[in-house]
């Protein structure tokens, strides 16, 4: 009972160590920031200048406009398949149950902002933030127990910002490349135990780490120019490094009167971000119709699930093993996605309209006889629509263009069950049915100046 003690100690403190900085890269801003965006998406995110160049494309800037700022809401209800017909396997380590079902998950949103500045006429420098709503940031680590979708897990959330700079040699091609800013950390944790006293200490040192992404953006018209023809095209991609940021705390426990003392070393990776690449071109032809393709690639075969490991020479002794993560085999992922926007199809209250289409396809990162059922994922079938109201100005109120813009995403999780194919001491959960639905809305407001 002492060492039970002592071992939900060290994790408990491990996890309050955390909390000023925890946080994850949203898991869904690739599927498009903005409503116009959102509304495609995220089909145009490579090949098109918007103000959320620095997360998607920091080569992607436009040099015609001194500055483009625009503001927002995500927020994403859904309806996942109850994952688990009763309750998860209890552990014999004797570990409390807190575990929730996949469908039980609260719906997560985000506030978000970005801006694309241009400081001269071959420099363009970016900015974009999200904020999760409700909480600052939510860490839950999991147990070999427990079940939760790959991408869909409001559970874990934090705060994201990423700067850009774009520079223009020629008078067609960009390049640019931004930094997402994340952290890591190490600590220790001494702790005395006698019958005269007790008392312990803490040490946690967060280091800053930059995530670089890099980008390349091709235009068929020259920067700064308008283009009198009925059709140009742009091209454009980038590739981001993964996150993986560890947090790794050695404990120190000294006892005596017949408790085993510990030593050893946790080691957490609270969230982990994959290498992603992608490659996109958008077409404007008969002067309003706008269409977009972009391909992405995510390595999810690196991935490293949200568990605390235990190990040392001392809990080797105690349990003979090491605390290990459970099997997992994921693969990299693939998303295509297409996007349509009939530009000012016509005029509502002084406001131009422009709808927007989206549809895409994404592959599981989870095979259908995975090791083990720790971590969920299935095929998704992607659908999107929107519309954004611009206007050149609003009297002396607004002076410059501005913009609202409003949409909509369907996600569709293919319906399959996996069957686990690691023994049951290694994947308690032996089989499962996935699936579901995901509706995502955004509303922006966004202006030029």
């Amino acid at each position: 009972m002492q060492r039970v003690f002592l071992f939900l100690t060290i994790l408990l403190s491990t996890l309050l160590g955390l909390a000023p900085f925890s946080s994850s890269w949203g898991q869904f801003s690739n599927l498009g920031l903005g409503g116009q965006s959102f509304s495609l998406l995220g089909a145009n995110g490579a090949s098109s200048a918007t103000a959320y160049n620095a997360l998607t494309n920091p080569a992607a800037a436009n040099y015609e406009q001194s500055g483009i700022l625009e503001f927002g809401l995500r927020y994403y209800p859904h309806s996942i398949k109850k994952a688990l017909n009763s309750n998860p396997p209890i552990s014999n380590s004797g570990i409390t149950t807190v575990f929730k079902d996949p469908s039980e998950q609260k719906a997560p949103s985000w506030l978000h902002l970005g801006g694309s500045f241009s400081l001269a006429k071959f420099i363009n420098i970016g900015v974009t933030a999200t904020l999760p709503t409700g909480s600052l940031a939510k860490i839950y680590s999991s147990t070999s127990h427990e079940t939760n979708y790959l991408l869909f897990n409001s559970q874990l959330q934090r705060p994201e910002i990423a700067t850009s700079l774009a520079l223009n040699f020629f008078e067609h091609l960009s390049f640019g490349g931004s930094f997402l800013y994340s952290f890591k950390a190490h600590g220790e944790i001494q702790a005395g135990i006698s019958k005269a006293n007790a008392e312990s200490r803490a040490y946690l040192e967060l280091r800053p780490v930059i995530i670089p992404q890099f980008g390349f953006f091709y235009t068929s018209k020259k920067f700064g120019e308008e283009d009198s023809s009925n059709f140009s095209w742009n091209i454009g991609g980038s590739y981001r490094f993964a996150d993986k940021q560890p947090v790794t705390v050695n404990f120190d426990i000294k006892t005596e009167g017949g408790i085993i003392p510990l030593q050893g070393l946790s080691d957490f990776i609270p969230y982990y971000s994959p290498a992603q690449a992608n490659l996109g071109a958008t077409f404007f032809y008969l002067k309003n119709q706008q269409t977009s393709i972009q391909w992405d690639l995510t390595w999810w075969s690196q991935y490293v699930p949200p568990t605390i490991t235990l190990s040392g020479d001392t809990l080797v002794k105690l349990d003979r093993t090491s605390t290990l993560r459970p099997p997992l085999d994921l693969k990299d992922t693939h998303t295509l996605r297409i996007g349509h926007t009939f530009n000012n199809l016509t005029q509502v209250a002084g406001f131009f309209l422009s709808p927007h289409l989206g549809f895409g396809y994404q592959t599981s990162a989870v095979t259908s006889s995975p090791p083990s059922l720790m971590i969920l994922d299935t095929e998704k079938i992607l659908l999107g629509l929107g519309a954004t109201f611009k206007r050149d100005r609003l009297g002396d109120f607004i002076k410059t263009p501005f913009w609202f813009s409003l949409g909509g995403q369907y996600i569709k999780l293919n319906s399959k069950t996996l069957r686990a194919t690691a023994p049951a001491s290694q994947a308690p959960i032996q089989e499962l049915e996935v699936g579901g639905h995901i509706w995502g809305l955004s509303a922006s407001f966004g202006l030029e100046f």
